[in-house]
């Protein structure tokens, strides 16, 4: 009897340790759940930061959806911050990371940068070279552009550039209220958007329609929002208000938006107002859920119809 237990241990001690080893092997290699910021840009995030935007543009420049619809389409903030560096967006800009207080913001970019790089071309511009405590600041003494490493650069107002150095080192990554934000945000989306609060005011006219998206803004607390171009277009976001009727009237005026969409849709294509039914709006108490997953054969003409010169 003692024997067969020998044997059998023998055997199925190495089975079991195999086992037990790819199971760690398998945790420690488990895809993350939600967005993850680039530490190099992670560590530059001020501590009174209320609105974070980001962008990874590695893997989203490489989706089918991107090159079909969007690559010979410019982005404004990327084009704005190629023509101040000189660095292709398309090739040596891997993330971009927006930090604002409400007030005051800067764009932080992952890539390939240096001197050898970025310095011949401001000078064409006509653009001075400064440096605050070691850093290199190209610009025009009102906004620039900071090189932190070969692989890490910020842009925005001078002010705001020198504290963003002066806090270098010390900050600990995004406030408990935003990371508690980017958790809720899925790991796969390469376009989000999170808020904590504070001051916000969009870019539109008080007075007109778009312009009423103000007052809406200002009864949201908190929120995110989040794109996923890996397969069709899915999109989530989410917003608690202070309120139960204010999240009630900004699911109701997203409805209206959802509705004159579909008003929108050409006659001669009466198929595109099924991709109205992917968008789901609902208010759960103070918070107003939105999700929308547009299958990837409806997707191109879904865009068309919008980005149409």
């Amino acid at each position: 009897m003692s024997a067969r237990i020998g044997t059998f241990r023998r055997r199925t001690w190495p089975t079991a340790m195999a086992v037990f080893f790819l199971a760690l092997a398998g945790c420690g290699s488990q895809a993350p759940s939600s967005v993850k910021i680039d530490a190099s840009l992670e560590t530059l995030v001020p501590g009174d930061t209320t609105l974070m935007a980001g962008a990874r543009l590695e893997s989203l420049l490489k989706t089918p959806l991107y090159q079909r619809n969007f690559a010979k389409r410019q982005l404004p903030q990327v084009e704005e911050f190629a023509q101040r560096t000189g660095i292709d967006p398309r090739k040596d800009l891997w993330e971009l990371l927006y930090a604002s207080n409400g007030g005051a913001g800067v764009l932080l970019a992952r890539g390939k940068f240096g001197d050898e790089m970025m310095e011949p071309n401001f000078e064409r511009q006509g653009v001075a070279r400064s440096s605050y405590k070691g850093f290199p600041l190209y610009g025009d003494g009102r906004q620039a552009v900071a090189l932190f490493s070969p692989t890490v650069a910020a842009a925005g107002a001078v002010e705001a550039l020198r504290r963003l150095i002066d806090e270098r080192g010390h900050s600990a990554g995004p406030p408990a209220a935003l990371a508690a934000k980017l958790k809720q945000i899925p790991a796969t989306a390469q376009f989000w958007a999170a808020y904590a609060g504070g001051p916000i005011h969009l870019p539109f006219e008080d007075g007109t329609p778009l312009g009423n998206l103000n007052k809406l803004v200002a009864s949201v607390q908190s929120g995110f929002f989040s794109f996923d171009l890996n397969s069709g277009l899915n999109g989530l976001a989410r917003a608690d208000c202070a309120t139960d009727q204010d999240a009630e009237q900004v699911a109701g005026a997203v409805r209206a938006l959802i509705g004159i969409g579909r008003l929108s849709v050409p006659k001669d294509h009466p198929e595109l107002a099924a991709i109205y039914d992917t968008i789901r709006v609902s208010a759960e108490q103070q918070r107003v859920n939105l999700s929308i997953a547009v299958p990837e054969a409806m997707v191109d003409p879904f865009l068309a119809m919008w980005l149409r010169p």
